[in-house]
């Protein structure tokens, strides 16, 4: 399965980076899962389902419009506790009250008839159930990204999550700059921490690229904050990608200074010739002058 941009797909190194910012969510969502049975709206290529199958959900029901995204799923993700269905995320085929939690990272942007969504998922859900979801935040995200239908500000999120539940919880996203002093023997790509104020998932982060949001018509379960460091690996290929486009950024800049230079060397050699031959006309015409007078 290609990358387009629209999902991520699983099993590309230079898509690392990318992969690890989404599992992060499932990783933060997992809190909310032990023992129960949880739809994963919008699941793509099925990696955070899984995840959630394998961390103390019940069950697992990932849907996604996408057949090829769901069909990828099924060949790459099996478990007693885990299926895939292709759904519309705006039309879900679902009984009420059918799941105790239900996910939808990054996907409320990709739909055009979101109040839809809402409605049905909320319908889908206990009334002691709990919604997960996450979204650029749109004063800071400048990927301009031509998936995404309707990006929300902090105050429109809210907005909207508040007319479908009585308890909303929106958390910030950013990315942190961490040191890890870690074991050589053991081959952690990841290390995950509870902490008191996590600058990954807080409620006062200013400049966060993505919201992440709690949701339900119960008051809701303690929420822990999480802090994910990226591996060390993980950082190498993205600066080294970062790097790569800086140099080819700089290589173009340097050959349109090139190109300019050539310019400014042919128009300079041409008034020289142009001022070479208006002064050899008119020593010309001096020299006849002379001549004549004489």
């Amino acid at each position: 399965m290609e990358f387009t941009g629209e999902r991520y797909v699983p099993g590309k190194p230079e898509l690392t980076h990318l992969y690890q910012e989404h599992i992060s969510r499932y990783m933060f969502a997992a809190q909310f899962v032990e023992g129960k049975r949880v739809l994963d709206l919008g699941c793509g290529c099925g990696y955070g389902s899984s995840y959630l199958a394998e961390h103390g959900a019940k069950e697992v029901i990932g849907t996604d419009n996408s057949e090829e995204a769901i069909e990828f799923s099924k060949s790459r993700y099996s478990a007693k506790n885990l299926r895939f269905e292709v759904q519309d995320a705006t039309a879900i085929q679902f009984d009420s009250s059918s799941f105790d939690v239900i996910i939808a990272f990054e996907l409320i942007e990709h739909v055009n008839n979101y109040e839809k969504m809402l409605s049905g998922l909320k319908d889908a859900l206990r009334r002691d159930g709990v919604f997960v979801m996450s979204t650029p935040n749109k004063a800071t995200y400048e990927t301009k990204d031509t998936f995404h239908i309707k990006e929300f500000y902090y105050d429109e999120l809210k907005d909207v999550l508040s007319r479908y539940f009585g308890y909303v919880k929106i958390m910030h996203q950013m990315y942190p700059s961490a040191l890890a002093i870690q074991n050589p023997s053991q081959s952690m790509e990841v290390l995950q921490v509870e902490i008191a104020h996590a600058p990954m998932y807080s409620e006062v982060a200013k400049d966060s690229l993505y919201f992440v949001a709690v949701c339900s018509d119960a008051s809701l379960p303690r929420v822990r904050e999480y802090i994910y460091l990226f591996s060390s690996r993980t950082l190498i290929i993205e600066n080294y990608n970062a790097w790569k486009d800086w140099i080819k950024q700089l290589q173009q800049e340097l050959h349109a200074k090139d190109a300019r230079i050539i310019e400014l060397d042919i128009r300079l050699r041409e008034f020289e010739r142009s001022k070479f031959c208006q002064a050899y006309r008119k020593a010309r015409q001096l020299i006849e002058k002379i001549r004549i007078e004489t």
